[in-house]
């Protein structure tokens, strides 16, 4: 049971997790899909190739997830996150040194090796310091970081940082030395709480063993095949958008406008839906419902033109971060994961969903070639699937088995 003492600077932490992912993860990753088309003309890149070069940090993800989780549950999630701020600043900073197709991917690519890894391990961190209904919130505070993060660096990026900075190249500088910084203040704080420290083993399970733990639960399966059809059509949807706007006749500024808007709806919507979810005792029944306004919401936006757009905009957006901050808990929450792979369980699941952000963006933007409906009518497909997958999850009082 936690104590007073741990549950109050637990919340210190779970703060600097919101703050780490608005700095080191939204901002730096969502400023691409604005500066693509800038990019394109600059590197005389192709649909299809911005579409790889945008999957490519799913692809650099699913390879590193279930290390970055198994690294958080054996050496701590304040060590990791320490050094993965700092590479993933790095690493950031690096893709403004590209002058071409290969550099640009290499770079992607190294990014997103330290950006999921922080993600993970945020969120591991809210099971390390909480549990029961404040796990619930805890996971929207740090969700919420993610779409405050991904406003901004939509918002801002374009129209207001990179006139001040002097172009693209600088502003992936700047938010490079942000996400440095961030990584000194985690390497500032507590170690895990007394309650962690007694629970956990003497040592952490083997990387083998706790992989063929999480392996052997089917629940693991469902979830990160579910999370893989979500995350490819959330992955390819927000990297077409603007450019998608633009070729349909909007201003620059509307279509940046517009991917602004999903990521501010992500932002209101993630606290009080987790926390309503957290009330209600709702897992599988949010989901279910938040995915099939998601799915009508992308598969209707060829459909419509003007204010319409916004709304089915804004109502993926309000949709995303919620959903993201329930299905954290209900894995966090799943039979036979617990403290001691929880990690492993998170990396697995984001693996799948990194996986499908790399298939779906190319494959989406090559359809887009063709016909843009035909790309967003394979993004809502994908977000069927995965209610189909979520909806075989069984589900009780005491969590998923």
């Amino acid at each position: 049971m936690e104590s007073k003492k741990d549950s109050n600077y637990g919340w210190i932490v779970i703060a600097l997790g919101g703050v780490t992912n608005v700095i080191s993860v939204g901002i730096p990753m969502m400023c691409m899909p604005v500066f693509f088309n800038q990019i394109s003309k600059e590197l005389g890149l192709d649909l299809v190739q911005i579409g790889v070069a945008w999957g490519l940090n799913g692809l650099a993800s699913m390879f590193i997830s279930p290390f970055g989780g198994l690294f958080g549950d054996r050496f701590g999630t304040k060590r990791i996150l320490s050094i993965a701020c700092v590479l993933s600043g790095m690493a950031g900073a690096m893709r403004g040194m590209s002058s071409g197709f290969p550099e640009l991917a290499l770079t992607m690519l190294v990014f997103g090796f330290f950006t999921n890894t922080m993600v993970i391990n945020i969120f591991n961190s809210t099971g390390v310091w909480f549990s029961g209904r404040k796990m619930v919130i805890a996971n929207g505070i740090v969700s919420t970081g993610v779409a405050v993060g991904f406003l901004l660096g939509a918002m801002v990026s374009g129209t207001f940082v990179s006139p001040l900075v002097g172009g693209w190249r600088h502003v992936l500088f700047l938010y490079g030395a942000g996400s440095i910084v961030m990584g000194i203040l985690w390497s500032l704080t507590r170690r895990e709480p007394v309650r962690y420290v007694e629970n956990k083993p003497d040592t952490a399970p083997p990387f083998r063993h706790a992989l063929s733990r999480v392996l052997h639960k089917k629940e693991v399966w469902r979830f990160g095949l579910g999370h893989f059809c979500y995350i490819g059509c959330h992955f390819g949807f927000i990297g077409y958008l603007p450019l998608y706007l633009r070729g349909i006749g909007w201003t620059p500024a509307s279509a940046d406008g517009a991917l602004a808007s999903l990521n501010a709806a992500g932002m209101v919507g993630a606290i009080p839906i987790t926390m309503l979810a957290g009330r209600l005792g709702l897992r599988k029944g949010f989901i279910i419902p938040a995915l099939l306004i998601s799915c009508a919401s992308v598969a209707l936006i060829p459909v419509f033109h003007g204010s319409m757009v916004w709304l089915l905009v804004i109502s993926f957006g309000l949709m995303r971060d919620g959903y993201f901050a329930v299905l954290m808990t209900m894995v966090i929450e799943s039979r036979g994961i617990g403290e001691k792979y929880t990690g492993a369980a998170m990396g697995i699941m984001f693996s799948f969903g990194n996986l499908g952000a790399f298939i779906s963006s190319p494959v989406g933007n090559r359809l887009a070639v063709i016909n843009p409906a035909f790309s967003f009518g394979f993004w809502a497909a994908l977000v069927v699937i995965a209610i189909l997958i979520y909806s075989s999850i069984k589900e009780d009082g005491n969590g998923t088995s």
